[in-house]
């Protein structure tokens, strides 16, 4: 029966922000599997020029690294990682192994890649023959301000940044990619070819596809006024001259909330919570109803669905008879939306300019899209 021996075969030393806290963040786990598959790649090069008649890697090559997370050390966030070496397997599968195998050769080899690229040297033969887009996936969930360390022989290796990974990548290639996300306004959509034309923030174009699960939120950001800003997170293909090409793959689409309108949101949920508050006689001379239960919580859903659909945030009063009132002045219009004691639902506006009045008048608990769709029509034509 094979015995089992655990040697460590490195330590990756995560620095940053986000790794300070104990463990590690589950979205930098990828790093590891993406570090394995490189110490893999190189040692099958190795190899290869050890074996230049060979074709094929020995059968169980692969399985015969066997990394495993076992530790995570302080000091940053330290993933040790060891190897299993087994005894009594097959001795025609690898005779002759010396101790320092070609995965040992490969890690140091690694671990020198920052020095190298930071160095502007150039990196040693066996990675030109190590596919491109295993080279792009080590380093590619690093954020601007954290790096990678590897350590081998007692010491830690240069760090590994985005910005060494760039300059690395950009040697071999005309691109280079970032876990990242794209913020701007839709310049463009195509439904027919399910594709929009995103201009970021930094000014740039990008045209990019979209699937069922995000068309929602595409169809939305069209369809408010003025234009929503739009957040795309994937894997991000920037050119040399970091210039966006495209996102592939696309992990989410999503609107961006907009900080002022969420501010004013908030203080509207609180201006409703210290009305709620009111007792008896707030009005002066005894008069005043408290705001009743029914008012409140018709009120607080109403605001909800009044924020998703991004109008504008109102003011928040009591009303005498123990109701709620949302105002808003837009222009010349002045519009509100008064929640009664048992819910029921009063919309009206008046435009001075025009010197007209309209109104609506919804029953307890109606639904919420209907006065939404009312307020809209008024308030985000202006």
């Amino acid at each position: 029966m094979a015995t089992e021996q655990e040697t460590t075969f490195t330590r990756l030393r995560l620095n940053g922000a986000r790794f300070q806290p104990a463990g590690v963040p589950v979205a930098v786990l990828p790093e590891l599997v993406a570090y394995q598959g490189l110490v893999t790649e190189v040692a099958k090069a190795l190899f290869f020029r050890a074996h230049p008649t060979r074709r094929r890697v020995p059968k169980g090559f692969e399985e015969r690294l066997g990394l495993r997370l076992t530790d995570v050390e302080s000091g940053s966030a330290v993933p040790v990682l060891v190897r299993a070496n087994v005894d009594g397997g097959d001795p025609g599968l690898f005779p002759n192994l010396p101790g320092d195998d070609e995965y040992d050769r490969a890690r140091d080899l690694v671990a020198d890649m920052p020095r190298v690229a930071t160095e502007r040297e150039d990196l040693p033969n066996e990675f030109s023959e190590v596919p491109a887009q295993v080279l792009t996936r080590f380093g590619q969930t690093l954020r601007d301000g954290e790096s990678i360390q590897m350590r081998t022989k007692g010491s830690w290796s240069a760090p590994y940044t985005q910005q060494v990974r760039r300059h690395l990548l950009l040697r071999r290639q005309n691109s280079y990619t970032v876990s990242t996300a794209l913020v701007g306004v839709l310049a463009e959509v195509n439904f027919e070819l399910s594709v929009f034309a995103l201009r970021t923030d930094d000014g740039f174009r990008v045209s990019l596809p979209y699937d069922q699960s995000s068309f929602d939120v595409i169809a939305k950001a069209v369809e408010l006024k003025p234009e929503k800003r739009v957040q795309v997170e994937g894997t991000v293909v920037f050119d040399q001259y970091d210039r966006p090409q495209r996102v592939d793959p696309i992990d989410a689409i999503s609107l961006i909330e907009d900080e002022a309108v969420q501010q004013a949101y908030d203080a509207a949920r609180v201006s409703l919570a210290d009305r709620a508050g009111l007792v008896a006689g707030w009005l002066g001379n005894g008069e005043g109803e408290p705001v009743t239960g029914r008012a409140h919580s018709s009120a607080g859903a109403l605001l909800e669905s009044l924020e998703d659909a991004d109008v504008p945030a109102p003011r928040v009063y009591p009303t005498p008879e123990g109701g709620v009132s949302l105002e808003w002045t837009a222009g010349d219009r002045h519009v509100v939306a008064e929640v009664g004691p048992q819910g029921v639902l009063w919309l009206h506006q008046t435009d001075v300019a025009a010197n007209s009045y309209d109104e609506e008048d919804l029953p307890a608990d109606a639904a919420a899209r209907v006065a939404v769709q009312w307020l809209r029509s008024r308030l985000c034509s202006v």
